[in-house]
């Protein structure tokens, strides 16, 4: 006899053997609530507190955004693509672990973990994990397993899927685009529903926004290229750097509205390989390679137009903090599943990564209307996000995220080509921004025109004021969250110090779309090999937006942590001491933003009052931009043997994801496939050690052309 099963949603059936006759556990279609069912005599291995529900719609109501409206049954062959998210072990122990990491007095200081070590310590037994990839194999499922044992990939059918959860996945609409997704209540077997927190994939709605207005300010007479961020921010042209270094931004697959029932689904192109290698040797002047990695998909997973744009700028300015680097890895996760699968890729199979940013997100207003709330709901986004940043952590990697470009109101993405129509119109902060675990950076403008030589450089720091260009531009994130509480590294700290919340941004660096903006090289969707790509002319664009300023974050700490020579982890502690000791006259690592706000009005004309930049930490800056020679001089050195076997040029560990019946991965490299042949496609290297960039939102805010070359110059 199989397992006893329990269903979950609105549902009559008895579970039968050792449960209560009749037990009604809900299960909303896009948040797995795994939920003991038996009082007693359940497993061991697998036992958990029960926990009691309210029976939901079969067809769920979204309040701020419309009915789903549910179409025609898939046919049965089309391919699914499951990722299954499963509960920590010892999350108390996970906390602990993460500040005795942090903390010089303790043995366990930087102490970094592989993904393995990391299995044995926080995710469930082997024997556990292997029945719970057992009872995907047995209907059919060619199952990825990953080293934390936390994490499970299932690629399969539409017919596999019934056949597992009950469920028939049917075409669905939402505001005129198109997913799939289903009706009834899932089930699942007694011994495995208290193990499970989310099966992602069965409801493959796209929320990430884009900020693609694009605003024409003509032909800007000063724009900033690498050299001129280099200076604005002192990053130091000698040393060791990030040199063998491997930089990774890991985002989301672009495409069209593909047919549901599509098996494959349309050709996906990567971002275009000649307008990253063309900013990389001729405006960066970068050493690095560009690879892209695409992971499996279903078609209509390829649903975030106009993404590939973004990615090729993350990549850009990863280049600016680190040129010296290895080589740029580009992680392609499809949408839907991003914060999962995404997340997962990068902490188990680029585990060697040593920074993690992120240009994409949603507002948290957003995240609570679409998930039902708290942080703490073992379903949601945010929770699943978190559980591998945290995994990040506990290996030594630093994760960084943008904070948005529409000021304390988030949630407007009147600004977006791609917008949900979730709308606006409230205080809220950008998730995953607002991660304790992320360092959250926002964004800066020039104050006046910056000094420049005659050969168009910038000489020497830029005054620098909170980004706030209106409506028509970018204006940085940032303001108190609504999921989060006050870390203790925060206690005491800023304007808003009692109130309890985590509040954003940590850091700010140039975000302005003009006056001047940055230069990237962009050749869109789809298109490798733009016109004139070799020349350095056509396809230059002047960008803003903290999807600028989050990647140079992440690509200066790349800086840091090659030049010494250890992993850094969670470095939000030693952020927020320097800032502390700066204001008391210490050291001054931080460019102090004192001057302007993040007050956003939308198209409609409500005013969302922001929050103004005040001397020491405030909420429109952080603690301000970087002077990155004075950071590096009071950054605390690494100890002898600090890191022990996860060093910050250390290779390989204990390899990637694997899946069933094939060997193991390659150390340090992971095949991250789902069947035999299905694996992810690559050019060039493995990753060695990555700098991550989970880009979940896109953080553009606008573009302007200019008129020829690198530097542009002014028609008038």
């Amino acid at each position: 006899m199989g397992s006893p099963l329990l269903h979950v949603g609105a549902v009559s059936t008895p579970v039968a053997m050792r449960c209560r006759p009749s037990l009604l556990v809900l299960l909303a279609p896009l948040a797995l609530m795994a939920l003991m069912a038996c009082a007693s005599g359940a497993d061991s291995s697998s036992a958990a507190d029960p926990v009691a529900a309210p029976p939901g719609p079969s067809v769920r109501m979204l309040p701020a955004r419309g009915r789903v409206v549910l179409g025609d049954a898939l046919r049965d062959e089309a391919r699914a693509h499951l990722a299954i998210s499963l509960r920590v072990q010892d999350e108390e122990g996970l906390a602990t672990l993460l500040r005795e990491q942090q903390d010089p007095a303790s043995p366990r200081y930087h102490a970094w973990l592989t993904p393995a070590e990391y299995g044995e310590r926080f995710g469930l037994p082997e024997a556990t994990y292997g029945r719970v990839a057992e009872w995907l194999t047995a209907s059919g499922f060619a199952v990825t397993r990953y080293p934390n044992r936390l994490f499970l990939e299932a690629t399969g059918t539409v017919r596999q899927v019934r056949g597992l959860v009950g469920v028939q996945l049917r075409e669905a609409t939402l505001r005129g685009r198109s997913f799939r997704s289903y009706a009834e209540a899932l089930t699942l077997p007694v011994d495995i529903a208290p193990l499970v927190l989310k099966i992602g994939g069965l409801d493959t709605r796209v929320r990430l926004r884009h900020r693609m207005n694009i605003n024409w300010y003509g032909s800007p007479t000063q724009v900033l290229d690498a050299k001129d961020l280099r200076t604005l921010y002192d990053i130091p042209g000698s040393g060791a750097g990030a040199a063998g270094l491997t930089l990774v931004v890991l985002g989301t697959q672009e495409g069209t509205q593909a047919n549901q029932n599509a098996n494959p689904g349309p050709p996906f192109i990567p971002p275009s390989t000649s307008a990253i290698q063309a900013y990389l040797t001729q405006v960066s002047t970068a050493t690095a390679a560009y690879n892209p990695i695409v992971l499996p998909n279903t078609a209509d997973d390829l649903d975030l137009a106009g993404s590939n744009s973004e990615y090729e700028l993350d990549v850009e300015m990863q280049s600016v903090g680190a040129p010296d680097a290895k080589s740029l890895d580009l992680v392609l996760s499809p949408a839907s599943v991003v914060f999962q699968t995404g997340a997962q890729y990068v902490a188990n199979t680029l585990s060697d990564a040593v920074v993690v940013s992120t240009s994409l997100g949603l507002c948290e207003s957003e995240e609570v209307d679409y998930d039902g709330g708290a942080a703490s709901d073992t379903s949601s986004d945010a929770y699943l996000m978190r559980q591998a940043v945290q995994q990040g952590l506990a290996e030594g990697q630093t994760w960084f995220a943008a904070s948005g470009d529409t000021g304390a109101d988030d949630c407007d993405d009147s600004t977006s080509g791609t917008g949900n129509g979730f709308g606006g119109g409230d205080a809220t902060v950008d998730f995953p921004c607002s991660l304790p675990e992320i360092v959250c950076v926002g964004g800066t403008q020039f104050v006046g025109a910056g000094t420049w030589s005659a050969t168009g450089d910038l000489v020497g720091y830029a005054a620098e004021d909170v980004c706030n260009e209106g409506s028509q531009g970018v204006a940085g994130g940032g303001g108190q969250s609504l999921l989060f509480t006050k870390p203790a590294w925060q206690q005491g700290v800023g304007p808003q110090a009692g109130d309890g919340r985590r509040d954003v941004p940590d850091l700010a660096l140039i975000a302005a779309s003009g006056a001047p903006g940055v230069v990237d090289y962009d050749c869109g969707a789809g298109q490798d090999g733009c016109p004139d790509a070799g020349t350095g002319v056509s396809g230059l664009d002047v960008t803003g937006g903290t999807s600028v300023a989050s990647p140079l974050a992440a690509g200066i700490f790349a800086h840091l942590a090659g030049t010494l020579g250890c992993r850094q982890g969670d470095i939000h502690a030693t952020l927020y001491a320097l800032g502390a000791a700066q204001q008391k006259g210490g050291a001054q690592p931080f460019h102090d933003i004192t001057s302007g706000e993040n007050g956003w009005t939308d198209p409609q004309g409500k005013a969302i009052p922001g929050f103004t930049a005040a001397p020491g930490y405030d909420l429109a800056s952080g603690w301000g931009s970087l002077d990155v020679t004075k950071l590096l001089a009071a950054w605390p050195s690494c100890a002898t043997g600090d890191g022990g076997s996860r060093s910050v040029a250390s290779a390989g560990g204990d390899g990637g994801a694997r899946v069933d019946g094939d060997a193991a991965a390659p150390a340090g490299k992971g095949c991250g496939c789902t069947a035999a042949g299905a694996g992810p496609s690559r050019g060039g290297v493995g990753a060695l050690l990555g700098v991550a960039l989970l880009a979940l939102r896109r953080r553009r805010g606008v573009r302007a052309a200019p008129s020829k070359g690198p530097r542009a110059q002014s028609a008038g």
